[in-house]
C-alpha cells in the first residue's frame, strides 16, 4: 500500500471482485493515472504503479478502461530516505564479510518483507536483525577497488534510494610472528609478517583478545605490522595470532602460534666480578622460568646482549661481553631481548689486577652524582682527602670509615663516557695505570603522572611521562619509598610504568621522581600522587534502563 515517491516499475497486488479478462482491465492511481492490469483471478490482479510525488491517492479499478468502480483503497507515495549507513565498508576480495545496515525507518524496511543487498551486481539476501537492522554477506570478486552497493526490496527490486560505496581490498594473511614467545603480562611487541596489510582498519588478536590500531597495532608496511601482546587471560599457553584490516570484521585465519609463558627472572649471577676489556669469561645466571629457546639471550647492562646456553629452567651460562670498568645490571630474555625485566643481580667489571671500580658508573650531566670508588692503595685510609678526576675535570673527595673514597660528578655539557683516575697530593696516580669509566647521560626530567591519585594499599601500576629514561639503573621513588626490579618497567625513553607502594606515613601527598643509577640521583620535578581511598559501589538506583 505504499511506494517510494519518484521511483517506477513497483508491481502491486490488487484485491477486489468482479474482475475480468479483457483487454481493457486496468487500475487507475488518482485522478488521471492509469496503468494496464494483469488478470489474475476475478478477485485478484496486478499493476504497475506510476512515479508520481509524494502523497497518498485512491486506487480503483475498471474492466473497459473506460468505467471505474469506486474504491476506498489508499496508496501512499513516500519520500526516498539515503540516511542508511554500512559497516564495515570495506572487506576482503574473497568476499565473506557480514555487512550490517542500519539508518533504516519502518517504512522502508516493510514494503514486502525482504530486503536485498546489491554489490555492483551481485544481489545478496539480507537479513532482518532484532533491532531492525539488516545484515548481508559480501559476495566474492576476483579485483580490489570500489563498488557501489545499494538496497532493494525483494519481488518488487525498488530501491531504497541512495547508494553506499563498499571497498574490496587484497585478503590479508599472516605468515609468521617474532617473537614466538612472551610474557603472560603482556607486553611483547611482535613483528607480524605476511601480506595485504593496510593502516586503515588494522587490529590484531592474539587468541580471543583484540588489539586496536594505534599503540597497540602499527602499521610498518604491507606485509609487516608490529602489535603489542595484551595480557593472557588464560595464563601460560598458545594462541593464534590474527590481523584485521577492517576494524575487527574479518580477521585472517592462519592459525601463526605465539606462546605465553611466565618471564624470566634472574636471582643471582656467578661470579659477579669480571675484568673489563675480556671478553671469554663465563658468568653463570640463576633465576627461574629460563626456556630452552634458540632466542635465549643473556643482557648486560642496556644494550650488551649475548647467546645463553640453557643449562635447566633455573640456570643458564652466558659469556660477558666485553666492555669497560663499571657495574651493569644482568637479565635474561626467552625471546631474543624483546622481554628482558632487569633485576637487582649486577655485574661489576673491574680493572685488571687492580681491583678498582665505582658505584654508580653513570649519572646526569648536570653533575652532582655521588660516586663512589673503591681500590686498594695505602691512600686509602679513613679522612684521607684525595681527587677524583673526571675526564679533565677535577673534585676533590674523601676516603670513608670503610676504606672507600667519595667525590661528587662534575657538570659538563656533553653525553658519553669519560675516565676517572685518582690523583694525591703532587699529582701521584693513586690507581697506578687504572683508569675507570663514568657515562654522563641526559638530564632526566618528570612531566607528568597518570593517574595522579591511588589506594592507600598500593599495587597500582602509575604511568610515569617524561624524558630521558633508561631500562638500566631504573627505580621510582614515591615520597621516600622507592621502588625497584619488578616494579618498575621501562616502556620508552619518555615512559615508565612503576607500581605505586602503600603508604607508609602520614603524608597523603608524596612526589613522584625516576632514577636512573640505581638510586644515586633522582629527579626532582616535584610531580604529586595521592593516597586515597578507593571507590567503592554499594547500590544502583535504579538498577537497570531501556537499552538505547
Amino acid at each position: 500500500s505504499q511506494a517510494l515517491s519518484g521511483v517506477a516499475g513497483v508491481v502491486v497486488t490488487v484485491l477486489g471482485e468482479n474482475f475480468e479478462a479483457t483487454g481493457g482491465l486496468s487500475c487507475r492511481f488518482g485522478l488521471n493515472e492509469t496503468m494496464a492490469a494483469r488478470y489474475l483471478s476475478s478477485t485478484k490482479l496486478a499493476c504497475v504503479v506510476p512515479s508520481r510525488a509524494v502523497g497518498t491517492v485512491a486506487v480503483s479499478v475498471s474492466n473497459d478502461g473506460v468505467d471505474f468502480g469506486t474504491s476506498l483503497v489508499r496508496f501512499a507515495y513516500t519520500v526516498a530516505q539515503t540516511t542508511w549507513v554500512i559497516s564495515p565498508s570495506v572487506g576482503p576480495a574473497k568476499g565473506g564479510t557480514l555487512v550490517t545496515v542500519t539508518g533504516l525507518d519502518q517504512s522502508e524496511g516493510s514494503l514486502d518483507g525482504e530486503m536485498f543487498c546489491v554489490f555492483g551486481t551481485e544481489r545478496m539476501a539480507a537479513t532482518l536483525g532484532t533491532s531492525g537492522e539488516y545484515v548481508c554477506q559480501a559476495p566474492g570478486r576476483q579485483a580490489t577497488g570500489t563498488v557501489s552497493m545499494t538496497l532493494t526490496h525483494g519481488t518488487s527490486r525498488m530501491d531504497v534510494g541512495g547508494s553506499r560505496e563498499f571497498e574490496y581490498v587484497t585478503t590479508a594473511s599472516v605468515s609468521e610472528v617474532w617473537p614466538l614467545r612472551g610474557s603472560v603480562a603482556g607486553g611483547s611487541v611482535v613483528s607480524v609478517t605476511g601480506s595485504g596489510f593496510r593502516e586503515a582498519g588494522l587490529r590484531c588478536r592474539f587468541g580471543t583478545e583484540e588489539v586496536l590500531g594505534g599503540a597497540g597495532a602499527q602499521f610498518v608496511s604491507s606485509t609487516v605490522v608490529a602489535c603489542v601482546a595484551p595480557g593472557s587471560m588464560s595464563g601460560v599457553g598458545t594462541v593464534a595470532v590474527e590481523v584485521s584490516v577492517n576494524d575487527g570484521s574479518d580477521f585472517t585465519s592462519d592459525r601463526v602460534e605465539f606462546l605465553y609463558e611466565t618471564s624470566a627472572t634472574v636471582t643471582s649471577v656467578w661470579p659477579s666480578v669480571g675484568v673489563s676489556g675480556t671478553s671469554d669469561q663465563v658468568v653463570t645466571v640463576v633465576g627461574e622460568h629460563f626456556a630452552r629457546s634458540s632466542d635465549l639471550i643473556c643482557r648486560f647492562g642496556l644494550n650488551e646482549t649475548v647467546r645463553a646456553e640453557y643449562e635447566s629452567s633455573s640456570m643458564v651460562t652466558c659469556v660477558a661481553p666485553s666492555r669497560g670498568s663499571g657495574t651493569v645490571s644482568v637479565a635474561v630474555s626467552n625471546n631474543g631481548g624483546v622481554d628482558a625485566y632487569l633485576g637487582q643481580p649486577m655485574y661489576q667489571y673491574s680493572s685488571a689486577g687492580s681491583g678498582w671500580s665505582l658505584s654508580p658508573s653513570k649519572g646526569p650531566r648536570s653533575g652532582g652524582t655521588e660516586v663512589t670508588i673503591k681500590g686498594s692503595s695505602d691512600l686509602m685510609r679513613q679522612g684521607q682527602e684525595l681527587v677524583c678526576v673526571f675526564g679533565t675535570a677535577q673534585r676533590q673527595g674523601l676516603v670513608n670509615e670503610d676504606g672507600d673514597l667519595v667525590c661528587s660528578s662534575p657538570a659538563t655539557s656533553a653525553v658519553g663516557g669519560v675516565s676517572v683516575t685518582v690523583l694525591a697530593t703532587g699529582g701521584r696516580e693513586v690507581m697506578g695505570l687504572v683508569s675507570l669509566e663514568f657515562e654522563y647521560h641526559a638530564t632526566t626530567r618528570v612531566t607528568g603522572v597518570y593517574p595522579s591519585a591511588g589506594s592507600p594499599t598500593g599495587g597500582g601500576v602509575v604511568s610515569v611521562r617524561g624524558e630521558g629514561f633508561e631500562a638500566d639503573g631504573l627505580q621510582c621513588r614515591f615520597g621516600k619509598e622507592t621502588v625497584s626490579g619488578q616494579g618498575v618497567k621501562m616502556l620508552s625513553s619518555s615512559l615508565v610504568a612503576c607500581v605505586a607502594p602503600g603508604q607508609t606515613s602520614d603524608d597523603r601527598i608524596v612526589a613522584v621522581e625516576v632514577s636512573i643509577n640505581d638510586g644515586s640521583d633522582f629527579t626532582s620535578d616535584g610531580r604529586e600522587y595521592v593516597f586515597e581511598p578507593s571507590a567503592t559501589v554499594a547500590a544502583l538506583r535504579p538498577s537497570q534502563a531501556l537499552s538505547g
